[in-house]
């Protein structure tokens, strides 16, 4: 697999201590910008979204996905962040790394599988765990070419 045909995907879930929302209105508006700030700078050559989980979870507020073929981008992306005001009053419950690669299921005449599609700017984004056990490599190639076809069928029409 060459590095052009990966990308790292870093999850970054923010909990805010609620005493943050109590701080005065500038307080809290300079250290939105900060954060703010970290992301646009990462996001002029990254994909970057940051979604708010506010309503939908209990145990985090935002999250933070970041797409990058290096790793070292993301980490600074972090360092960056952990210096804004905003982190000093966050924890982070739940961090995710993965490391994306071409799929075998993707047709041939697709450009680009792993570059954000269309759809990426939408408001929402489902992040759920897709585990092969042992039992899905005993299937036979057809049978699980013909279950990844339906589940990336589904994920187009609902991206």
């Amino acid at each position: 697999m060459a590095v052009t045909d990966r990308n790292f995907v870093k999850l970054t879930f923010l909990k805010l201590d609620p005493a943050w929302r109590r701080q005065h209105a500038d307080a809290r508006a300079q250290d939105k910008r900060e954060l703010a700030a970290a992301c646009l700078d990462f996001g002029e050559d990254h994909f970057l979204r940051a979604y708010s989980l506010v309503g939908t979870r209990g145990d985090a507020d935002l999250m933070i996905r970041a797409v990058s073929p290096s790793l070292d981008s993301i980490h600074e992306l972090h360092v960056v962040l952990n210096q804004s005001g905003l982190m000093q009053w966050a924890t982070i419950p739940y961090s995710y790394l993965a490391m994306t690669k071409p799929s075998p299921y993707t047709p041939p005449d697709e450009t680009s599988p792993l570059a954000p599609r269309a759809g990426s700017e939408k408001r929402f984004h489902i992040v759920y765990p897709m585990w092969k056990k042992r039992e899905w490599y005993r299937l036979p190639g057809e049978e699980r070419m013909r279950i990844m076809r339906g589940h990336i069928e589904v994920g187009r029409r609902h991206p």
